[in-house]
């Protein structure tokens, strides 16, 4: 009997062991088509798109989805903003058609920032936006079938830690002062239910763009990878879960990679400077070269780039954004064969531009045109051929020693950024 009984606590402590390595066991999506996207389009949509940055009267500079911690604003005040939520001219498929046509892959709009608001039906919380706003629609629903609809990959923003709505959740020190917080409760009622609605009711969803700011412990992380994984074994979820169990990386906010890797990871920049919701106060944006330079640096280092806009009020984007997107998007269109599925490029930084690459080929990203005419590139000496992208004209080169030599026309022939082929 002894013996039965020493039997059976051994294999319970062995299956405690198994079950504790499980937890600490991240389970790993493919992201096979992350790197080869190049482009995504985020939003970041919610309620604070109406004060956009102004208060009472102050204004509150940076970033606007920051509202409420920044002014302190009671959850019954903020709680208001949902009665005046009414984007009447949101637009799924225009918003998708406008991404598409602007060259994005992927979309990553805010499911619940950290306000706590979701933007999608939630059981979890009456607080979302069917629910507690007179627009009553569910505007994740309906991206989710216009991305479906016109070939777009969809990812949703979930701020897993950081919630101000919530007693238990990180961030809220003025409604909940000196309350003794249980994370883990948080978890288990908000965050991970919300995840699972968000997971099983909106189709393939292309990742999970974890954000919060809590330093969340080993456990608490993976616990999130592997509940986003056992419902969507092929959703990528985001580096920015902690403690290095993201399927990718996301670098910091509008900072640009400085390595080039065969890795997957995203920069990620809003069209303006600082803010990524929608805000009165920040009113200075990038321009379009200064978007084209954040483009160029960010995929000649193998990085994705997540470019933002924040949403108005009533459901569109600022006149300004559409234009300079389209800017761009046109130049992306029309030298496609540079950008997607490329990856970084083999040399140092060139003083002429950016380089990406392909199996057989270098893309020459020219941005300042050589005064002499002259481009060189380290080849070792290989034969090698070049043309120009989109109209293929072909280039005049000679090897000198072990360059590469181009003879190129006075004129740029496209000021943004003329994009040479090399082949070998």
């Amino acid at each position: 009997m002894n013996k039965r009984i020493l039997m059976l606590l051994l294999g319970i402590v062995l299956c405690l062991q198994l079950y504790a390595q499980e937890q600490n066991v991240v389970q790993k999506a493919d992201t096979k088509w992350f790197p080869e996207a190049k482009l995504g389009l985020f939003l970041h949509y919610g309620l604070y798109a109406i004060p956009a940055g102004v208060w009472k009267g102050k204004e509150y500079k940076g970033v606007g989805e920051w509202i409420q911690e920044r002014a302190k604003i009671p959850i019954s005040e903020y709680e208001q903003l949902a009665t005046q939520f009414n984007p009447q001219q949101f637009d799924a498929n225009e918003w998708v058609l406008f991404a598409k046509d602007c060259g994005f892959k992927y979309i990553v709009i805010t499911t619940k920032h950290h306000d706590g608001f979701a933007m999608y039906k939630s059981d979890v919380s009456k607080f979302n936006i069917v629910d507690a706003t007179p627009f009553k629609r569910d505007i994740i629903r309906e991206l989710a079938d216009a991305c479906k609809k016109h070939g777009m990959k969809l990812g949703f923003y979930y701020s897993q830690s950081r919630d101000w709505h919530e007693a238990d959740a990180e961030g809220n020190l003025w409604d909940f002062k000196g309350y003794q917080k249980n994370f883990q409760k948080y978890l288990d009622e908000k965050c991970k239910p919300q995840l699972q609605e968000l997971l099983t009711r909106y189709g393939d969803v292309a990742l999970i763009w974890f954000d919060g700011g809590r330093k969340m412990s080993d456990n608490e992380s993976t616990q999130l990878v592997n509940w986003v994984h056992k419902f969507q074994p092929n959703c990528l979820t985001s580096s920015r879960i902690g403690n290095g169990r993201g399927d990718y990386e996301t670098l910091s906010d509008n900072k640009l990679p400085t390595t080039t890797t065969d890795q997957a990871y995203e920069a990620l920049f809003t069209h303006n400077f600082r803010s990524w919701g929608y805000s009165k106060t920040e009113t200075k944006l990038r321009t379009p070269q200064e978007l084209m330079e954040v483009l160029l640096n960010t995929i000649s280092k193998g990085a994705n780039l997540l470019l933002n806009i924040g949403p108005k009020p009533e459901g569109v984007f600022q006149e300004e954004s559409i234009r300079d997107f389209r800017i761009i998007g046109k130049w992306i269109n029309a030298n496609a064969e540079a950008i997607y599925g490329s990856k970084g490029s083999p040399f140092p930084e060139m003083p002429w531009g950016y380089i990406t690459s392909k199996p057989g080929a270098l893309y020459l990203h020219v941005t300042k045109w050589p005064e002499d005419q002259k481009l060189s590139l380290p080849l070792n000496g290989r034969s090698s051929s070049a043309k120009f992208l989109v109209s293929g004209k072909k280039i005049k080169s000679k090897i000198a020693g072990e360059n590469l030599l181009l003879s190129l026309p006075a004129k740029q022939p496209d000021e943004m950024c003329t994009v040479i082929k090399v082949s070998y």
